[in-house]
């Protein structure tokens, strides 16, 4: 790079600015290029594509940005204020060990407010790349304030684009970029591999809760229903009830019963009362709407529920705790066939 910015920097080798260079005008990008390269007069959009291509073709990775530059004057209170003629392209190229540094080849001139009148150095420009009142060339990984880091459909100031140009840069860019922002470039590979141990653990602790968190939500949901009563808290109380005695491993074949599966949780799991549930369920199945006021006649399903639920609760107790766990990470009534 340093061998470019000096070739573009030497007033021997005559580059000038110029607002009056031709765009693309249907051409392709590198025979804008190479015309810039004959002629050696265009403005920031011409050095800063033509600097990025041939960079990249040395094998540095490379990037244009758009943004403004500094102007000549002095900043107030840290910051600077930009006319409409300061919009202005750069190149940066990525150092390795130090991050994306900024070369701005353009000469300075008051056409573009880089320069004041006493100072316009239209033909020349600094020897490490930066010209006078534009993006400074530093050893820091930081472009200036108000510039964009990307180059995808960007549009120069004559309304050409620069993406065709800095394609293949921006891709190899993205990919350091991200690795980047994830872990620390200056992180040890220990603390690198901390970092990456500690995301693939959060993923797995996520993929791993699903199934309960599934579960959860589906037992809320139906003892919300149960506290309202009704035919529809009698048949989630009996859903609820099924599920949490499959959970807990009691097993029963598609033939059976309402009332054959409430003998079987009550003969494992003492202290409910899931036939007598199981009877009124079956009645409100049979007889319909007519049947809501007898099953609700005699207690409202929040109490069976409550009682059945904490009979199955009771019993899992215990169970070893690796069985426990398994219940709750892979609750199994999610597959039962209902």
């Amino acid at each position: 790079m340093q061998w470019l910015v000096d070739y573009f920097t030497d007033s021997a080798n005559g580059f000038t600015y110029s607002l009056n260079a031709p765009d693309g005008d249907g051409r392709s990008n590198l025979d804008v290029i190479n015309d810039f390269l004959d002629t050696r007069s265009g403005y920031c959009t011409h050095y800063a594509t033509t600097l990025a291509v041939l960079g990249r073709a040395m094998g540095v990775p490379t990037r244009v940005v758009l943004g403004y530059n500094r102007g000549a004057g002095p900043s107030v209170g840290g910051s600077y204020t930009v006319a409409a003629k300061q919009l202005h392209a750069w190149t940066e190229a990525y150092i390795e060990n130090i991050g994306w540094v900024p070369f701005d080849v353009t000469p300075a001139t008051t056409e573009n407010g880089s320069a004041s009148d006493a100072t316009d150095t239209t033909d020349t420009s600094t020897s490490d790349g930066t010209s006078s009142g534009d993006t400074p060339t530093i050893d820091r990984g930081t472009t200036s304030d108000g510039t964009s880091d990307t180059t995808d459909d960007a549009t120069t100031d004559d309304g050409t684009s620069t993406q065709d140009q800095t394609d293949e840069t921006t891709a190899d860019a993205a990919t350091s970029g991200t690795t980047r922002r994830i872990v620390p470039e200056d992180a040890s590979p220990w603390l690198a591999a901390a970092i990456w141990t500690a995301i693939v653990l959060c993923v797995l602790a996520i993929v791993s809760l699903t199934p309960a968190a599934a579960r959860r939500l589906r037992r809320v949901r139906r003892l919300a229903l149960v506290r309202r009563g009704g035919r529809r808290g009698w048949m989630n109380g009996w859903a609820e009830l099924c599920d949490s005695a499959w959970d807990a491993g009691l097993r029963w074949d598609g033939s059976a019963t309402d009332r054959t599966i409430g003998g079987l949780i009550d003969g494992t799991f003492a202290g409910g009362d899931a036939e007598g549930y199981a009877r009124r369920v079956e009645t409100l199945l049979f007889a319909g709407d007519a049947a809501d006021g007898a099953a609700g006649g005699s207690g409202e399903p929040s109490d069976a529920v409550r009682t059945g639920l904490a009979a199955i609760r009771e019993t899992g107790r215990g169970q070893t705790w690796l069985r426990r766990v398994r219940r709750f990470l892979l609750p199994s009534s999610l597959l039962r066939r209902r």
